[in-house]
C-alpha cells in the first residue's frame, strides 16, 4: 500500500488522452473511445456476475494457503493472506475491458500465462468462442476450479493443458497476470517480444504493482517492437503492429 498510493496518485496525474484528447491516430482514436471507453452493457457480461459469484463462493470453500500453488509455490507465498480471489482475479472493469480488446482484434488464438480460478479464463474466452483460449495449470485444485468454471457457462474454447513449444505464425492475445513474480513476467515477456507476429496484442497486468514491475513496464515500452504501449494503471497493453507510429499513452480509465 505505502508503494502503490503514492504511484496511483503519480498516474492520475500524469493521465491524458481521456475521450481520445491528443490521440491522431484513427485506429488507436476508435480503440480508445469505442472499445476501452465502451460503457455499454452487453449480454454477456450478466453471465460473468453470476459465473463471479460461484467461483467467489468456490474459492471461499478452500484453504487456498495450504492447498494451491503455482509452479510448485504455494500460493500464500506469493500473493499473501488476504483477498486471495482479487489478487489472482481481474477487476470486473477491467475484466470486461478484456472481453471486448479479444472482441475488437479478432485474434487467432489467446494465451493466459499466471494463475487463476477461472475468471479470467472466462473474460477471454467468452468474448468469441470460435477463438481457442490457452493456459497451463499444473496445480490440481485450481485446474478442477477452472474445469467447474468453464463447465458452468459452458463454454469449450477453453484449454488447460496447453504446452507451448513453437513460436506461432497467427495473430496472437496474450495476457500476462505474473505481477507476483517479475523474474518470470520478464522471461515470457521477452520471449513472446522475440517470438511473436507484428499483429500481436499484449497485456500486462499489475505493471504498477512493485518497482521492480514498474522497470520492467519502462523497459518493455522503449523495445523496437513496441510500437504502441498504453498505461491503464492495473494493466498495460502493447501492440506491435509495424505500421503505427511508436506512442506511449497514459490513459485515465
Amino acid at each position: 500500500m505505502k508503494f502503490r498510493l503514492p504511484r496511483k496518485i503519480k498516474y492520475l496525474r500524469k493521465a491524458r488522452h481521456w475521450h481520445g484528447f491528443g490521440i491522431h491516430s484513427p485506429f488507436l482514436f476508435h480503440l480508445v473511445t469505442e472499445v476501452i471507453e465502451d460503457k455499454k452493457r452487453y449480454p454477456v457480461y450478466r453471465i460473468i456476475q453470476s459465473s463471479k459469484k460461484q467461483i467467489t463462493n468456490r474459492v471461499k470453500e478452500i484453504n487456498y494457503d495450504q492447498e494451491i500453488t503455482y509452479n510448485g509455490i504455494p500460493l500464500q507465498s506469493l500473493i499473501g493472506k488476504k483477498k486471495p480471489f482479487k489478487s489472482v482475479e481481474l477487476g470486473y472493469r477491467y475484466g470486461k475491458l478484456m472481453l471486448r480488446l479479444v472482441r475488437e482484434f479478432k485474434p487467432s488464438s489467446v494465451f493466459y500465462h499466471g494463475p487463476t480460478f477461472g475468471l479470467n479464463l472466462l473474460y477471454l474466452a467468452l468474448a468469441d468462442e470460435n477463438i481457442p483460449v490457452n493456459t497451463h495449470t499444473t496445480d490440481p485444485v485450481m485446474n478442477q476450479l477452472c474445469k467447474e468454471a468453464i463447465e458452468n457457462i459452458p463454454v469449450n474454447n477453453v484449454n488447460l493443458e496447453f504446452e507451448e513449444t513453437t513460436p506461432s505464425c497467427v495473430q496472437e492475445f496474450v495476457f500476462i497476470n505474473l505481477s507476483f513474480l517479475p523474474g518470470e513476467a520478464r522471461n515470457k515477456i521477452l520471449l513472446k517480444l522475440k517470438l511473436g507476429g507484428d499483429d500481436d496484442v499484449m497485456i500486462i497486468r499489475g505493471i504498477h504493482k512493485s518497482g521492480e514491475m514498474e522497470t520492467l513496464w519502462q523497459e518493455v515500452i522503449k523495445e523496437k517492437k513496441v510500437r504502441v504501449s498504453l498505461d491503464l494503471y492495473e494493466i498495460g497493453i502493447l501492440l506491435f503492429r509495424k505500421k503505427l507510429q511508436k506512442q506511449h499513452f497514459i490513459l485515465r480509465f
